[in-house]
């Protein structure tokens, strides 16, 4: 009864798999990234579609959502959504990305990401990170970093980026992973450059894994288990252990000069506490002085996404 007998064979087999990855035992061997990458005028809007259409090249799923603040009343009427939707299609196009594009409108941004965030996805697709540009405005980072523990508890893990648009990014020939040793944002940021590193502009890329340490003595150690664990993930990386010697620098000022000349930095975030917000978001942005393009990464996995079963020191 299908007008296009090609609709029907589609309809039906995708059907037939979400119903079976509903019954499917889950296991964290079988994660894949599933990312909602939340676009506004605003906030790095280019630049996300960038990010997004690399971090599409691998084996996971990318949805791009536009989000759109007003009255659904004035907006809707208007074509608004189905043009932006359309827009964001055409640009995956042709940069010969598979994604999906989407377009919403909210009354408020933060609500509505933290809204989509939950409703989007059926069966065993429900999306598993969060991505959309870190605000310039104090009060917006400060909305954001609450936003991140919010999605934190719903298991959503969260990405900001943070990229100057007339700086780019680069060469697209060095990553570098800062890792601070603290819950399972290392894991994740590995992965997350492993897929960049999979897409067409990112062939041959470098990636290091800095670790800094206060003294000497712990160097050996740690790099003998960065390495061996490296290994074990099946993760072309470089392990790199840095010691910020007496007198120790401030780590903005560190990690600026070592890692001034990478074309992607990620770094790991924590969830602050309610009255830390400010200051958390002060000192992001001291770590972002360098100008480097950033991720800003927090993991809401609670086991090993990279399957090593151990966690890095």
């Amino acid at each position: 009864d299908w007008g296009d007998i090609r609709s029907g064979f589609w309809f039906t087999l995708s059907r037939f798999g979400l119903i079976r990855l509903e019954v499917q035992r889950w296991d964290i061997k079988n994660w894949r990234p599933n990312i909602v990458v939340f676009t506004s005028i605003q906030h790095h809007y280019e630049e996300l579609l960038e990010v997004g259409s690399w971090l599409a090249s691998g084996r996971g799923m990318v949805s791009f959502f536009h989000l759109l603040t007003g009255e659904v009343e004035k907006l809707a009427g208007r074509g608004l959504r189905i043009t932006s939707a359309q827009h964001t299609q055409n640009y995956l196009g042709e940069q010969g990305v598979t994604g999906f594009a989407e377009c919403s409108i909210v009354n408020d941004l933060h609500q509505g990401i933290l809204a989509i965030a939950q409703a989007h996805g059926i069966a065993g697709l429900e999306p598993n990170a969060i991505m959309m540009g870190w605000s310039h405005e104090p009060e917006g980072q400060i909305a954001q970093l609450r936003l991140m523990g919010q999605l934190t508890a719903l298991q959503k893990s969260t990405i900001f980026l943070n990229c100057h648009p007339e700086k780019g990014f680069g060469r697209k020939a060095l990553i570098d992973i800062w890792w601070r040793g603290r819950d399972r944002n290392a894991e994740l940021m590995l992965l997350l450059a492993h897929i960049i590193r999979q897409s067409r502009p990112w062939e041959g890329a470098k990636v290091r894994v800095l670790r800094l340490l206060p003294n000497e003595e712990a160097r050996p150690g740690t790099e003998k288990h960065l390495t061996q664990l490296l290994e074990k993930a099946r993760m072309e990386a470089e392990p790199v252990v840095l010691i910020n010697s007496d007198p120790p620098a401030p780590l903005d000022i560190f990690l600026n000069r070592s890692s001034r000349e990478t074309d992607l930095l990620l770094l790991g975030l924590r969830i602050p506490e309610e009255e830390e917000l400010a200051s958390q978001a002060e000192a992001i942005n001291r770590l972002l002085a360098s100008g480097a393009p950033t991720l800003l990464v927090r993991s809401a996995e609670t086991e090993d996404v990279l399957g090593t079963e151990e966690r890095l020191p």
